[in-house]
Protein backbone atom coordinates (compact mmCIF):
# COMPACT_ATOMS: atom_id res chain seq x y z
CA UNK A 1 0.00 0.00 0.00
CA UNK A 2 1.91 3.33 -0.89
CA UNK A 3 1.25 6.11 1.82
CA UNK A 4 2.62 8.89 -0.42
CA UNK A 5 5.98 10.38 -0.83
CA UNK A 6 6.40 13.97 0.47
CA UNK A 7 5.86 14.32 4.08
CA UNK A 8 5.95 17.72 5.89
CA UNK A 9 6.59 17.28 9.39
CA UNK A 10 6.88 20.17 12.46
CA UNK A 11 9.82 20.31 14.54
CA UNK A 12 11.02 22.48 17.72
CA UNK A 13 13.80 24.40 18.02
CA UNK A 14 15.07 25.75 21.00
CA UNK A 15 12.49 28.41 21.93
CA UNK A 16 11.36 28.82 18.83
CA UNK A 17 8.76 26.96 16.48
CA UNK A 18 9.54 25.72 12.97
CA UNK A 19 8.74 23.33 10.22
CA UNK A 20 11.54 21.34 8.52
CA UNK A 21 10.65 20.45 5.17
CA UNK A 22 10.83 16.96 4.03
CA UNK A 23 11.31 15.93 0.48
CA UNK A 24 12.25 12.57 -0.76
CA UNK A 25 12.82 14.15 -4.33
CA UNK A 26 15.90 15.86 -2.49
CA UNK A 27 16.85 13.62 0.10
CA UNK A 28 19.97 15.14 0.71
CA UNK A 29 18.76 18.12 2.10
CA UNK A 30 16.36 19.68 4.70
CA UNK A 31 15.53 23.11 5.02
CA UNK A 32 14.32 25.08 8.24
CA UNK A 33 12.36 27.56 7.90
CA UNK A 34 10.90 30.02 10.44
CA UNK A 35 6.39 29.49 11.49
CA UNK A 36 4.91 32.66 9.76
CA UNK A 37 3.87 35.30 12.34
CA UNK A 38 6.15 33.90 15.21
CA UNK A 39 3.13 31.36 15.42
CA UNK A 40 3.80 27.34 16.92
CA UNK A 41 2.86 25.02 14.10
CA UNK A 42 1.07 22.18 13.73
CA UNK A 43 0.61 20.08 11.08
CA UNK A 44 1.58 20.43 7.52
CA UNK A 45 1.16 18.96 4.25
CA UNK A 46 2.48 19.41 0.38
CA UNK A 47 0.01 18.44 -2.48
CA UNK A 48 0.67 17.46 -5.98
CA UNK A 49 1.97 20.96 -7.27
CA UNK A 50 4.52 21.16 -4.26
CA UNK A 51 2.52 23.44 -2.36
CA UNK A 52 3.05 23.69 1.33
CA UNK A 53 -0.29 23.83 3.36
CA UNK A 54 0.21 24.82 6.79
CA UNK A 55 -1.63 25.22 9.99
CA UNK A 56 -0.41 26.89 12.93
CA UNK A 57 -1.37 27.91 16.46
CA UNK A 58 -1.20 32.09 17.37
CA UNK A 59 -2.07 33.74 20.25
CA UNK A 60 -5.78 34.94 18.13
CA UNK A 61 -6.41 31.35 17.55
CA UNK A 62 -5.58 29.22 14.79
CA UNK A 63 -4.65 29.83 11.19
CA UNK A 64 -3.37 29.02 7.70
CA UNK A 65 -1.03 29.50 5.19
CA UNK A 66 0.12 28.15 1.64
CA UNK A 67 3.39 28.66 0.04
CA UNK A 68 3.81 27.90 -3.54
CA UNK A 69 7.61 28.70 -3.76
CA UNK A 70 9.07 25.84 -1.76
CA UNK A 71 8.87 27.62 1.67
CA UNK A 72 10.75 31.09 0.71
CA UNK A 73 7.68 32.80 1.65
CA UNK A 74 3.81 32.30 2.89
CA UNK A 75 0.23 33.82 1.80
CA UNK A 76 -1.18 35.92 4.32
CA UNK A 77 -2.43 33.94 7.34
CA UNK A 78 -6.55 32.73 6.94
CA UNK A 79 -8.33 32.31 10.53
CA UNK A 80 -9.23 29.15 11.20
CA UNK A 81 -12.23 29.81 13.19
CA UNK A 82 -14.97 32.11 11.83
CA UNK A 83 -16.32 34.98 13.80
CA UNK A 84 -19.63 32.95 14.91
CA UNK A 85 -18.37 29.93 16.22
CA UNK A 86 -16.21 32.11 19.10
CA UNK A 87 -17.93 32.26 22.52
CA UNK A 88 -15.53 33.86 25.46
CA UNK A 89 -13.72 31.39 27.34
CA UNK A 90 -14.13 28.67 23.98
CA UNK A 91 -10.61 28.26 22.59
CA UNK A 92 -9.69 25.73 19.49
CA UNK A 93 -6.83 23.57 19.09
CA UNK A 94 -6.20 22.12 15.93
CA UNK A 95 -5.64 18.19 15.99
CA UNK A 96 -4.70 17.81 12.00
CA UNK A 97 -4.78 19.15 8.48
CA UNK A 98 -6.16 17.01 4.99
CA UNK A 99 -6.12 18.15 1.76
CA UNK A 100 -8.36 16.39 -0.94
CA UNK A 101 -9.71 17.50 -4.34
CA UNK A 102 -7.96 21.02 -4.05
CA UNK A 103 -10.12 21.96 -0.53
CA UNK A 104 -8.20 22.29 2.50
CA UNK A 105 -10.04 20.08 6.12
CA UNK A 106 -8.82 20.94 9.33
CA UNK A 107 -9.55 18.89 12.43
CA UNK A 108 -10.37 21.01 15.73
CA UNK A 109 -11.16 20.30 19.12
CA UNK A 110 -12.08 22.82 21.88
CA UNK A 111 -11.80 23.01 25.66
CA UNK A 112 -15.86 22.85 25.81
CA UNK A 113 -15.48 19.98 28.55
CA UNK A 114 -13.76 22.97 30.96
CA UNK A 115 -16.23 24.89 30.15
CA UNK A 116 -18.96 22.56 31.46
CA UNK A 117 -21.05 23.43 28.28
CA UNK A 118 -23.01 20.66 26.98
CA UNK A 119 -21.78 17.42 26.19
CA UNK A 120 -22.56 17.27 22.70
CA UNK A 121 -20.36 20.49 22.50
CA UNK A 122 -17.04 18.35 23.15
CA UNK A 123 -16.41 16.54 20.07
CA UNK A 124 -14.44 16.11 16.50
CA UNK A 125 -15.06 20.12 14.99
CA UNK A 126 -14.41 20.46 11.11
CA UNK A 127 -13.12 23.53 9.08
CA UNK A 128 -13.09 23.91 5.20
CA UNK A 129 -11.37 26.48 3.04
CA UNK A 130 -12.67 25.85 -0.63
CA UNK A 131 -10.08 25.88 -3.91
CA UNK A 132 -9.45 29.99 -4.15
CA UNK A 133 -11.66 30.82 -1.12
CA UNK A 134 -9.88 33.35 0.98
CA UNK A 135 -11.73 32.33 4.07
CA UNK A 136 -12.87 29.07 5.55
CA UNK A 137 -16.39 28.25 5.83
CA UNK A 138 -18.13 27.76 9.20
CA UNK A 139 -16.80 25.53 11.58
CA UNK A 140 -19.07 22.08 12.43
CA UNK A 141 -19.45 19.80 14.89
CA UNK A 142 -19.20 16.47 13.21
CA UNK A 143 -20.01 14.07 15.54
CA UNK A 144 -21.80 15.88 18.60
CA UNK A 145 -20.05 13.42 21.11
CA UNK A 146 -17.82 13.36 23.80
CA UNK A 147 -14.29 12.26 22.26
CA UNK A 148 -10.57 13.05 21.11
CA UNK A 149 -7.77 11.08 19.40
CA UNK A 150 -8.84 13.13 16.25
CA UNK A 151 -7.58 13.02 12.64
CA UNK A 152 -8.55 13.77 8.81
CA UNK A 153 -8.17 12.01 5.71
CA UNK A 154 -8.94 13.30 2.26
CA UNK A 155 -8.58 11.67 -1.32
CA UNK A 156 -9.10 13.16 -4.69
CA UNK A 157 -12.34 11.12 -5.34
CA UNK A 158 -14.21 13.35 -2.99
CA UNK A 159 -13.59 11.06 0.46
CA UNK A 160 -13.32 12.62 3.65
CA UNK A 161 -12.53 10.39 7.03
CA UNK A 162 -12.81 12.08 10.25
CA UNK A 163 -11.25 9.01 12.42
CA UNK A 164 -11.82 9.76 16.67
CA UNK A 165 -11.52 7.69 19.56
CA UNK A 166 -14.53 7.37 22.46
CA UNK A 167 -13.50 3.87 24.19
CA UNK A 168 -13.56 2.53 20.66
CA UNK A 169 -12.41 3.64 17.33
CA UNK A 170 -15.09 5.68 15.08
CA UNK A 171 -14.95 7.31 11.70
CA UNK A 172 -17.72 9.70 10.07
CA UNK A 173 -17.41 9.39 5.92
CA UNK A 174 -17.71 12.42 3.58
CA UNK A 175 -18.50 11.15 0.06
CA UNK A 176 -18.99 14.74 -1.07
CA UNK A 177 -15.47 16.49 -0.02
CA UNK A 178 -16.85 17.26 3.17
CA UNK A 179 -20.16 18.92 2.70
CA UNK A 180 -22.16 16.50 4.64
CA UNK A 181 -20.23 13.37 6.72
CA UNK A 182 -22.55 10.42 7.55
CA UNK A 183 -23.27 9.34 11.00
CA UNK A 184 -20.25 8.19 13.09
CA UNK A 185 -19.56 4.27 12.36
CA UNK A 186 -17.38 1.97 14.84
CA UNK A 187 -14.88 0.58 12.37
CA UNK A 188 -14.80 -2.80 14.10
CA UNK A 189 -16.13 -3.64 17.71
CA UNK A 190 -12.82 -5.97 18.52
CA UNK A 191 -10.74 -2.78 18.58
CA UNK A 192 -10.00 -1.53 21.95
CA UNK A 193 -8.27 1.54 21.76
CA UNK A 194 -6.02 3.82 24.35
CA UNK A 195 -8.51 7.09 24.73
CA UNK A 196 -5.00 8.92 26.46
CA UNK A 197 -3.28 8.59 22.96
CA UNK A 198 -4.76 9.43 18.99
CA UNK A 199 -5.16 8.34 15.90
CA UNK A 200 -3.54 9.51 12.75
CA UNK A 201 -4.77 8.46 8.81
CA UNK A 202 -4.61 8.58 5.43
CA UNK A 203 -5.72 7.18 2.09
CA UNK A 204 -3.71 4.88 0.01
CA UNK A 205 -3.22 4.53 -3.78
CA UNK A 206 -5.80 1.08 -3.45
CA UNK A 207 -8.76 3.53 -2.16
CA UNK A 208 -8.40 2.03 1.23
CA UNK A 209 -7.97 4.09 4.78
CA UNK A 210 -5.06 3.51 6.67
CA UNK A 211 -5.31 4.19 10.61
CA UNK A 212 -2.55 4.21 13.25
CA UNK A 213 -3.82 3.66 16.66
CA UNK A 214 -2.35 1.92 20.18
CA UNK A 215 -4.34 -0.55 21.78
CA UNK A 216 -5.18 -0.95 25.30
CA UNK A 217 -6.53 -4.83 25.63
CA UNK A 218 -4.99 -6.55 28.37
CA UNK A 219 -2.69 -3.83 29.29
CA UNK A 220 -0.92 -4.75 25.67
CA UNK A 221 -0.51 -0.79 24.72
CA UNK A 222 0.98 -1.68 21.15
CA UNK A 223 0.59 0.47 17.92
CA UNK A 224 -1.24 -1.12 15.59
CA UNK A 225 -2.66 -0.58 11.65
CA UNK A 226 -5.64 -0.49 10.44
CA UNK A 227 -6.51 -0.51 6.73
CA UNK A 228 -10.52 0.31 6.47
CA UNK A 229 -12.37 -0.58 3.09
CA UNK A 230 -14.78 1.26 3.23
CA UNK A 231 -16.59 0.43 -0.03
CA UNK A 232 -17.24 -3.00 1.66
CA UNK A 233 -16.58 -1.93 5.40
CA UNK A 234 -13.88 -4.48 5.82
CA UNK A 235 -10.97 -3.92 8.08
CA UNK A 236 -8.10 -6.08 8.97
CA UNK A 237 -5.36 -4.95 11.33
CA UNK A 238 -1.99 -5.48 12.06
CA UNK A 239 0.76 -4.65 15.01
CA UNK A 240 3.65 -2.84 13.97
CA UNK A 241 5.31 -2.29 17.22
CA UNK A 242 8.51 -4.07 17.79
CA UNK A 243 8.40 -3.75 21.43
CA UNK A 244 6.02 -4.75 23.45
CA UNK A 245 4.47 -2.31 26.00
CA UNK A 246 2.74 -3.99 28.78
CA UNK A 247 1.76 -1.60 31.51
CA UNK A 248 -1.58 -0.65 33.53
CA UNK A 249 -0.95 3.05 34.15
Amino acid sequence: MHLGTNRIKAAVASSAFFFVALSAMAQEKVTTIPCPDGGQPAVARSNADGTIHLVYRTGDGPCYARSTDNGKTFSAAIPIVDRQSRKPGLEFDIWDLAIGHGQVHVALGTNAWKLKLPQEEWGFYCAALPPGAQEFLPVRNINRKPSEGFSLAADNRGRVTACWLCDKLFANVSRDNGKTFSLFTEINKSYDPCNCCTTSSVFGADGKLAILYREETNNERDMFLVLWDQEKNESSRTRISTTLWKTDS
